[in-house]
């Protein structure tokens, strides 16, 4: 409850009216509850604020009941293509270190795993926070948010390139 009235006061949710909150403070709440594991207090209400502005309340037209339905649908789909991803990401998991055996083959493994699903959920953080700061949420065309994303990818090729340059100059230094 605190939590709550903290993201009231911060302008994150509007406030409840008559100290009671309604079905769209809870779906405010939901997206807020979605959001905060990956992004700053800052990022979300730059993102809901011109939401809440717009729909928050709203009789006529869309409603943030109806942002709610047509994002949520999407879930089923994409908890699809993430099983899909995980498995890919396990099976390539798997196949890492196949010099090693027994327990050190399965900790190196998960390791492996552990750290591709990190380098996935940074990357995605990267562009979901290059889409927030360059503020193409509010013109958010497919052009803009593919070259965030292309940009994105080359930025990681490049500190590839990098980490790998360091790795054979340690290497060198090791000899």
């Amino acid at each position: 409850k605190t939590m709550i009235n903290n993201y009231a006061k911060n302008n994150l949710l509007p406030p409840p009216d008559k100290k009671k909150y309604s079905k769209e403070h809870v779906l405010m709440l939901i997206f807020i509850y979605y959001m905060k594991s990956i992004l700053s207090i800052s990022d979300i209400q730059h993102i809901m604020n011109p939401l809440c502005e717009k729909y928050f309340g709203k009789k006529d037209g869309l409603s943030l009941e109806d942002i709610y339905s047509e994002v949520f649908s999407l879930e089923h789909e994409e908890t699809k293509n993430l099983m899909k991803d995980l498995a890919k990401k396990f099976n390539t998991a798997m196949k890492t270190f196949p010099e090693q055996t027994g327990e050190e083959a399965e900790q190196l493994r998960t390791f492996s795993l552990v750290c591709m699903l990190c380098f996935d959920v940074y990357i995605k953080k990267s562009i979901i926070e290059k889409i927030i700061d360059e503020e193409v949420y509010g013109s958010a065309s497919k052009e803009n948010i593919t070259q965030i994303v292309y940009a994105e990818i080359e930025e990681n090729k490049t500190l590839t390139v990098k980490l790998k340059a360091s790795r054979q100059k340690l290497e060198a230094i090791e000899m």
